[in-house]
């Protein structure tokens, strides 16, 4: 019983511990937010706010914060919150959960003159510092919203400000609207004994087009393309992402192993993928069959009209090939897919992505992983190879897109001769990873 006793203080003596260490460390970083805050609004207050200082703002608090916002990496810290003016209405969907606010929420901004443009640049800019901090201390919705209230009181006081979102749901609508936070797509997945070898994917209102219920599982899907659009909002994300190209010595115009292998361009693959980046080098997008969809890979067929033959359906077509060019600024994509236990019995997973042209020094923390998809594995059929093919689906589709269609983006920098400004961006899959189960997963041998 003595025993008992002490180790029930022992165990309330911890937990009060490491409550004050919590209160404590979460009090010194909303401080630390709160005096750079107040001595910054009061140097914007009498000039004008420029977005480089807005920025600059930004990647300071970056660099002390870590976690980022819901579901991986919805908000880019160094995010240029001038990419976000137009001139519309702000409005906040729905009313907030626990304090019987309606919602309403709007900054008519085309009756606005240039110093409320920048004062709503000043509330984007702490809205997002504000939410980064409580993510990263993993706060509660309620003390999220202590902390907006606090930071929206010191804002008023040195701005005369009123549109600062009084509610979660409020700050959470106004980044949607700016498109610096998104919802994941959400749909249902069939698997069922009534069509074993086939699954349907439906929307979250359908009912599975075999069976007629409404399917169980559920799939949230984050598109790579609003991450990438949010990565090149960034001049330090961009610089990042173009390690490669400042070691190209190593691996343009050759071939084979680089030694020492510190990084993935010293390998072999990466040098036979060089034409992807190199501007010198012309090469023809894949072909789509116009009988059955399937791609036709051209392998570097420079021919103005060729012949093809579909090797899924065997049509024969002439067709006049689309050529681009290699650009250094294209990205290299690594998958990844990992499974894991958050309780017994209740197996669960992710798929994720990482920046093969990024140094392995950043891509390798977790600001820089961003997850696709989360597999509820406990939910899914045993001992069926095509389990994942429903959560990959959306991946490799819109790789397919970012690959043959590209992306058109606006880069934040110059590199080399070509100049910083819209111009478009293409994407592949160089690798994947995982542990062995993992890879006999993806590659249908488990």
């Amino acid at each position: 019983m003595i025993l008992f006793r002490m180790s029930l203080m022992l165990m309330t003596a911890i937990i009060q511990t490491k409550t004050q260490l919590s209160t404590k460390t979460f009090t010194h970083r909303t401080l630390n937010h709160t005096q750079s805050l107040y001595s910054n609004t009061l140097s914007l207050q009498q000039q004008e706010v420029s977005p480089s200082t807005l920025t600059g703002i930004l990647q300071d608090d970056s660099n002390n914060c870590q976690g980022s916002m819901i579901m991986n990496n919805n908000i880019d810290t160094s995010i240029d919150v001038s990419m976000y003016r137009h001139n519309n209405h702000v409005a906040a969907a729905g009313p907030s959960h626990d304090d019987g606010d309606d919602g309403d929420f709007s900054v008519p901004l085309n009756e606005l003159d240039q110093s409320n443009n920048d004062r709503e640049n000043l509330i984007l800019s702490n809205l997002m510092r504000s939410l980064v901090i409580a993510s990263g201390m993993n706060a509660s919705i309620k003390m999220t919203e202590e902390l907006l209230a606090y930071v929206g009181e010191l804002l008023s006081h040195a701005h005369n400000m009123e549109n600062w979102p009084p509610s979660y749901v409020t700050a959470t609508s106004l980044l949607k609207s700016r498109g610096v936070y998104i919802d994941p797509v959400h749909h249902k997945v069939c698997f069922s004994v009534d069509h074993p070898l086939h699954h349907y994917v439906v929307g979250i209102d359908e009912q599975c087009p075999h069976c007629d219920v409404t399917p169980s599982v559920d799939r949230y899907y984050l598109p790579i393309k609003d991450k990438i659009n949010r990565w090149f909002l960034s001049d330090d994300m961009a610089e990042k992402m173009l390690a490669h190209w400042r070691d190209r010595d190593v691996w343009l115009g050759k071939s084979g192993v680089s030694y020492p292998v510190n990084e993935i361009w010293h390998g072999s693959r990466f040098k036979e993928l060089q034409w992807f980046w190199d501007s010198d080098c012309r090469w023809p997008l894949p072909h789509i069959c116009t009988n059955c969809h399937s791609y036709i890979n051209l392998n570097g067929n420079q021919s103005e009209t060729i012949d093809v033959t579909c090797y899924h359906c065997y049509k024969e077509e002439t067709i006049q090939p689309k050529f681009v060019h290699g650009d250094p600024r294209n990205i290299a994509l690594i998958g990844h897919w990992d499974g894991w236990s958050p309780k017994s019995g209740r197996g669960s997973g992710s798929i994720e992505i990482s920046i093969a042209t990024m140094e392995k020094l950043h891509r390798s923390k977790n600001d820089h992983i961003y997850t696709t998809t989360f597999v509820p594995e406990h939910a899914l059929p045993n001992k069926e190879p095509n389990a994942l093919d429903p959560f990959l689906e959306p991946l490799i589709t819109e790789l397919e897109e970012l690959f043959i269609d590209g992306l058109e983006v606006k880069y934040p920098i110059d590199v080399g001769n070509l100049k910083a400004g819209n111009c478009t961006i293409r994407c592949l899959l160089i690798c994947w990873t995982g542990d062995y189960p993992a890879q006999c997963q993806i590659g249908k041998f488990s």
